[in-house]
């Protein structure tokens, strides 16, 4: 069993090698891609890859091939799993011997358990690189000019916002698959914190959908009720409005834009932002801390552009009855929606209804359409628990007027409230620390057993062996 390791790794390795190795023809013959027209759809140009052909520095490139070299296809790129399809290689086609990899897979497939994890580990790696490849293309392709992003489709949209939220975690997944020892450390991963580590590509959907309803609960029950506080400090008149509706919360979408329009309860300038605001509001979104203001605004641009496309293609096509289940509770989760309380059919009805609101981009404020899924979605319970929580001595109580008074000056309430951040992180840090402790052990406990009887079954096949080997010499 302790050679397994290596033989996969070693085999996987000249496999991934053999992809990230093809390399794109020069970049001077790359010119060619200006020719092709920007009103088209980007994935319309990345089919039909049958009429590649090989061509030298000197022969002279047609407008198509800038996109039929790397053949990344959109339809190709799937921003699903990809699926546990069976092995159509020629030994396992009957055309020779089957070759040390698929009789290693034969025999992992004698415990389910851990085929299920190779299985994963494998799909996961072509996931991530497919994904990270479009992504990579895609940015190369807006930052040369060749395309903009009212070229992309919603598939593009979609697996570009979400690798360009994870882009440091792809590109090391990316690397770590590529090396000989990288397989076993994402597999280790996958039992201590897959999480932490890893991205959507290497979770099961069962983890898929638990992390995603953790980030949505842990959204409104800490997040939502600082984002509404906050906004209520930036204008007296406005926190007054708010301040009368807040008993009516979650508000629905029409209320909200008869909200905005009568009291402009929403800033549309991120200068009349506190530091904590735009921080609750890109954790909000699911983006880095390191995230700048302007990467956030590129983040609703991008989600406004989706909602359009994919409003337009439901209405056409019908997408969103289409839609997988782990697709669709992405979907909502990219829009912050909770659904973990609806069931399939509304969780539909719920990404429907959001798009007829937001299919037309320029017919709501991008600050306003950030802030929509949290007042759309607050409650007045989870408000009054936050703020009983927080206590009068670390914020200022609502007069009759919207205005707030305090007890200490405006630079000590926000260290005191600072500081108190911190130490919510260190906590939350300290928990993950620990079950991920408690994880590494249960599985440790669990891989054990397997081990010994594993390495006991090698030792007696490579016995058997040498009894053949010595008969056979004999």
């Amino acid at each position: 069993m302790s050679l397994l390791p290596i033989i996969r790794c070693s085999s996987l390795f000249h496999a991934a090698r053999s992809l990230a190795c093809r390399r794109p023809p020069p970049l001077a013959s790359c010119h060619c891609l200006l020719s092709v027209p920007s009103t088209a759809p980007f994935s319309s140009h990345l089919s039909s890859s049958s009429s590649v052909v090989l061509h030298s520095r000197t022969t002279p490139v047609t407008s198509t091939h800038w996109c039929h070299r790397r053949a990344f296809a959109s339809q190709s790129t799937a921003s699903a799993p990809v699926p546990n399809s069976t092995n159509t290689s020629p030994a396992a086609a009957g055309g020779g011997g089957i070759g040390l990899y698929q009789r290693y897979e034969q025999w992992l497939q004698n415990y389910p358990a851990l085929y299920k994890l190779h299985r994963l580990t494998v799909d996961g790696s072509k996931w991530c690189y497919s994904d990270l490849k479009t992504f990579f293309w895609l940015a190369y392709g807006l930052r040369k000019g060749r395309i903009t992003l009212n070229d992309l489709n919603a598939r593009e949209l979609f697996i570009y916002i979400q690798a360009g939220s994870q882009l440091v975690k792809l590109s090391l997944l990316a690397a770590l698959a590529v090396l000989p020892a990288g397989f076993p450390l994402i597999i280790i991963s996958m039992l201590v914190s897959p999480k932490l580590v890893l991205t959507r590509h290497f979770w099961t959907d069962w983890q898929s959908q638990q992390f995603q309803m953790d980030d949505l609960r842990r959204n409104e029950r800490k997040l939502f009720p600082r984002i509404v506080d906050a906004l209520r400090q930036h204008n007296p008149s406005s926190a007054a409005a708010l301040a009368a509706l807040e008993q009516q919360l979650p508000l629905t979408v029409d209320q909200l834009v008869a909200l905005q329009k009568s009291a402009n309860i929403v800033p549309a300038s991120l200068d009349a932002y506190t530091q904590q605001h735009r921080f609750f509001l890109k954790r909000v979104h699911n983006l880095p801390f390191w995230t700048t203001d302007g990467a956030l605004l590129r983040h609703i641009k991008l989600m406004r552009l989706l909602d359009a496309r994919m409003a337009a293609d439901h209405a056409e096509d019908k997408v969103v009855d289409k839609l997988s289940v782990r697709e669709l509770q992405t979907h909502l989760y990219l829009r912050n929606l909770n659904f973990s309380r609806m069931t399939v059919e509304q969780m539909r009805s719920s990404l429907v209804q959001w798009l007829d609101h937001f299919k037309n981009p320029s017919s709501f404020d991008p600050l306003l359409y950030a802030h929509t899924p949290v007042l759309t979605q607050a409650n007045s319970a989870d408000l009054d628990r936050w703020r009983k929580k927080k206590g009068p001595s670390s914020s200022g109580t609502a007069t009759a007027d919207g205005t707030s008074s305090t007890t200490s000056s405006p630079l000590h309430r926000s260290s005191n409230s600072n500081f108190l951040q911190s130490l919510d992180n260190l906590e939350e840090w300290k928990r993950m620390g620990q079950r991920s402790a408690e994880l590494a052990k249960r599985s440790a406990d669990a891989v054990k057993p397997m081990l010994r009887k594993g390495t006991a079954m090698a030792a007696e096949r490579l016995k058997e062996a040498g009894r053949a080997v010595k008969k056979a010499t004999n």
